[in-house]
């Protein structure tokens, strides 16, 4: 307390934790085996992460990555009979590319349509997993893993189909290196 009362004190706090960091706010450096990812106000850095590596490290559970092929339309194909529309926004982002890697955080995935523009990706449920007040939700089609992060408790049918719900505004578009192009706009408060 009396430490730190002048305010001229600085305390480095390490965890592997995101939600810890995110919780302590301020300045956050994100190191992954020594080198420095990036570095900046916390919520920045959780908002618009550089590259896929920082996102990896600061999303808990770890973000969803989706390889995908962009059609002059402003579909990104996922594959075989799988294209999510993408914004004006993300088109811009990622106008110089034709390969890309969608990023869809955790919590960004539904079982149910909240939103007009939600789309729907049909998988099969792998396992269905509570954890306090939330259930994870692992799912897959054809190559395609995806984990969602639900409110609740959900009881899930193993090798039952399903659709998990996403906004395409809620998508991190990546270049194939692994650099940002796209981050979803968030409000001021972060949410």
């Amino acid at each position: 307390t009396e430490l730190f009362s002048d305010g001229k004190t600085t305390v480095v706090y390490a965890t592997t934790e995101p939600l810890e960091a995110l919780q302590l706010g301020g300045h956050t450096v994100v190191l992954h085996e020594g080198r420095l990812l990036q570095q900046g106000d916390t919520l920045d850095v959780f908002n618009a992460p550089n590259s896929i590596q920082t996102a990896r490290t600061f999303s808990d559970p770890p973000i969803n990555l989706m390889h995908a092929t962009l059609e002059a339309d402003g579909l990104a194909q996922l594959g075989a009979e799988l294209a999510i529309p993408l914004n004006a926004a993300q088109r811009r982002g990622a106008a110089q590319h034709k390969n890309v890697i969608l990023g869809l955080r955790a919590h960004s995935l539904r079982l149910s349509a909240q939103y007009g523009d939600d789309f729907p990706i049909e998988a099969e449920v792998e396992l269905a997993e509570i954890s306090g007040s939330e259930t994870y939700v692992h799912l897959h089609r054809g190559r395609l893993a995806l984990v969602a992060q639900l409110p609740g408790v959900h009881d899930l049918e193993l090798g039952a189909l399903c659709n998990a719900y996403c906004r395409p505004d809620d998508l991190f578009v990546f270049a194939a290196d692994g650099a940002l192009l796209f981050a979803p706009h968030q409000s001021p408060s972060g949410a």
